[in-house]
């Protein structure tokens, strides 16, 4: 909503943006994708600044022989991890970042119970903290791929898991959100796995991994997620204009900030 209104205010004088308005990305678990490996780098990647990070891999698309296994594994890790004041070093997770935030997120936890679904762990305020915005670390089993939680960015620590039956579905489910600003592709097969990468719609795939920052590279989205790109060379394209003049009909191209 804000980044179509700067869109609109940005459009009587053609002003050039680059917006990156959020994602609802998804992590795409192949049939032969490590258990480890996923529960090594999903957790930190949904929970890590307390899931209020855009690129948060909030959509898990597993096998559905594997569901059961998957699950197990991560709500395991999410109930170890320490709920509580982020200036303590022993904390994983923090409070949302207002109250208004924090209400937010309980909206869309009660949304999927209405919606038929089941919180493998989670599901609310986090024990013990009776003062604050302290959100569970939560997984949501049982929606399906059109329901709220699994459409709308919670932009908390809050992991959707969905079900697959054959690769045809799976990239099918991750492409079909209105988002596309990251994603990832789980598998013991590299070269399978860039393949399927390939087909996800969005601006960044991490193979076997949660979240990838490098300042190296272009960082933005597809879809309304935005458009444009921040950080790498592409970076600042957003800044320059080239100015080309020709010279006896030969093109000199000037870059001109």
């Amino acid at each position: 909503m804000v980044g179509r209104r700067i869109a609109a205010a940005a459009a009587d004088t053609l002003k050039q943006l680059t917006l990156e308005l959020g994602g609802k990305s998804p992590a795409l678990v192949l049939d032969d994708a490590d258990l480890d490996r996923i529960v090594e780098t999903l957790v930190p990647g949904v929970t890590g600044n307390n899931g209020e990070s855009c690129t948060n891999p909030s959509r898990l698309i597993v096998p559905e022989h594997r569901h059961d296994e998957i699950v197990s594994a991560l709500a395991e890790a999410f109930a170890a991890l320490t709920v509580g004041d982020p200036r303590d070093p022993a904390t994983d997770v923090g409070a949302m970042v207002t109250r208004k935030h924090y209400e937010r997120v309980l909206d869309h936890l009660a949304s999927a119970q209405k919606e038929g679904g089941t919180f493998a762990v989670g599901g609310g305020r986090a024990p013990g903290h009776d003062v604050g915005h302290y959100v569970a670390p939560t997984i949501i089993t049982g929606v399906s791929p059109d329901s709220r939680v699994a459409q709308e960015e919670i932009f908390g620590p809050v992991l959707t898991v969905l079900t697959y039956r054959d690769e045809e579905e799976a990239v099918r489910i991750a492409n079909d959100t209105e988002f596309g600003l990251s994603g990832a592709v789980y598998s013991t097969d590299t070269e399978h796995a860039l393949r399927v990468a390939q087909r996800i719609n969005s601006g960044t795939v991490n193979l076997n991994n949660g979240i990838t920052v490098d300042i190296g590279v272009p960082f933005g989205g597809v879809k309304q997620s935005g458009y444009g790109r921040e950080l790498g060379p592409e970076g600042l394209d957003a800044f320059f204009n080239t100015h080309v003049i020709f010279i006896d009909g030969e093109p000199l191209r000037v870059i001109n900030g």
